[in-house]
This record gives structure tokens, C-alpha cells and sequence, in this order.
């Protein structure tokens, strides 16, 4: 089975909520992690994580926080959980017919997080709008 750990879950919801607020300018840890429910010293440690690769920018100062470093259509969700989780590679140490069945499916896998980042903030918004309906 293929499991993720809190680390990553964390990590992309903070990514996330970075992504669905673009104009309210750079957003402190404590307001991602009281928003999602997340410990904010653990939050603080991954969007470390998530700065050193690039994925997110800090800015000091009481007007400052986190913002994305790159657009949401350019960040995926392997790239955070790459970030997170470290390199994926079921093949690595095979050779032969089975060497070729892992590299298959370590592509596949791959494939399959593909996702935007902008995809998930427009998935958001969708499940959101469902929810507040009301007659």
C-alpha cells in the first residue's frame, strides 16, 4: 500500500491555502495552521522544507509570511511531495522483467500527481460552492 505521511498532508494543505489567497499578500504560520488545524511549530518546520526547495518564499517583518515562490499552475503535487517525502524510485536496485515492471509503475505513480496546484485551489472552490448552497 502506498501511504504518505502527515508531513506531506500538511505540507500540501499549507501549499494550498498559499494558493487560494494570491491577493491577500504573505500569510503567517499560525493563520495556515489555525486554519487547518495544523501545529503550527510542525507547519513552521515544513514550510522550511518547502522554502529551501523552492516552492515557497518567507518575508520578515510583521507584514510578512509565507507566500508561493512559483504560480500554481507551475507547481504540481509531486513537487511537494517530492519535496517532503524525498524521491520516489520503486525500480532503483532491479534488473530484468522486474526492473521494467517497477520503472512502469514508478511512472505511472508519478503520472498520477501530476495534478496543479491551480487545479486543486479550482477543486476547492468547486466543493465550497456545493457546500454553501442552500434553498
Amino acid at each position: 500500500m502506498l501511504a504518505f505521511s502527515v508531513k506531506s498532508k500538511y505540507g500540501l494543505a499549507a501549499v494550498l491555502a498559499l494558493a487560494s489567497h494570491p491577493h491577500q499578500g504573505p500569510m503567517h504560520a499560525k493563520v495556515i495552521a489555525t486554519e487547518h488545524h495544523l501545529p503550527q511549530q510542525y507547519l513552521e518546520q515544513l514550510m522550511q522544507d518547502l522554502k529551501k526547495a523552492g516552492i515557497v518564499r518567507s518575508i520578515r517583518g510583521c507584514q510578512g509570511g509565507y507566500t508561493l515562490a512559483k504560480s500554481p499552475d507551475e507547481l504540481t503535487v509531486f513537487d511537494i511531495l517530492n519535496c517532503l517525502e524525498g524521491p520516489c524510485e520503486f525500480c532503483e536496485g532491479t534488473t530484468g522483467a522486474l526492473g521494467h515492471f517497477w520503472r512502469q509503475k514508478d511512472q505511472e505513480i508519478k503520472a498520477l500527481f501530476q495534478v496543479s496546484i491551480a487545479e486543486l485551489v479550482l477543486a476547492d472552490q468547486k466543493s465550497k460552492q456545493l457546500l454553501a448552497y442552500s434553498i
